[in-house]
């Protein structure tokens, strides 16, 4: 009798360990499954967040028309964690700005930052937002913004927005201070080759000092 009980024990044991094989085997294809369908959702997503961002932009002169506004919106709402809902925010953006509509491009922007993960168009977003916000009279939104700009891509465009920012704070001295550096800088290249671009940043920072001695 003994034996037979010791050989059910063995029995049992031997089906909650199947059983528990069972359950981990299921569980890791339930996962793998899963995870190929996830997968297979996002690059579909992506594919066709692309083509309809792409169908919208194509005619440029069109951009600006009700049924582009609406494709865009549309994107936003049916792909909003793609890079193309990121890029139609920043369209939009564009759009409202250009109406003088402020508050609703700062919005656009913001959402585009959230959710963006590359870090030069990131950047860019960031850059365009602060000068929405100087255009909003608000220059500490815009320096709180552009201090989380951490690339030098757009070096010269976030020095001429931190300066405007403290004119408009009219903390000039230290408008003159960023300017007088920025200056010397420039002026330490003079051994180098010019490029366009420093060229017209100096311009653009002497500018910036006429209008602080006016």
């Amino acid at each position: 009798m003994q034996k037979w009980i010791n050989i059910d024990k063995i029995l049992v044991s031997a089906q909650k360990k199947q059983q528990e094989l069972l359950v981990t085997l299921t569980a890791i294809i339930l996962v793998t499954v899963g995870y190929s369908m996830w997968e297979y959702r996002v690059k579909a997503n992506i594919k066709q967040a692309s083509i309809a961002y792409y169908h919208t932009i194509q005619q440029k002169e069109k951009i600006h028309t009700k049924e582009s506004i609406h494709k865009l919106e549309s994107i936003t709402q049916d792909y909003p964690s793609t890079v193309y809902s990121q890029l139609a925010h920043a369209r939009l953006a564009k759009i409202d700005f250009e109406n003088k509509k402020y508050r609703s491009a700062a919005k656009h922007y913001e959402i585009a930052i959230s959710y963006m993960q590359e870090n030069n168009l990131k950047s860019l977003f960031k850059l365009r937002l602060a000068k929405i916000y100087l255009h909003e009279h608000e220059p500490k939104k815009a320096l709180d913004t552009l201090r989380s700009v951490n690339t030098d891509s757009f070096k010269y465009i976030k020095a001429i927005t931190e300066i405007d920012a403290h004119i408009q704070l009219k903390d000039y001295s230290k408008a003159q201070e960023s300017i007088s550096t920025h200056l010397r800088h420039e002026e330490a290249k003079e051994g180098q080759t010019k490029n366009g671009e420093s060229m017209i940043f100096r311009e653009l920072l002497q500018q910036r000092q006429q209008k602080i001695k006016a």
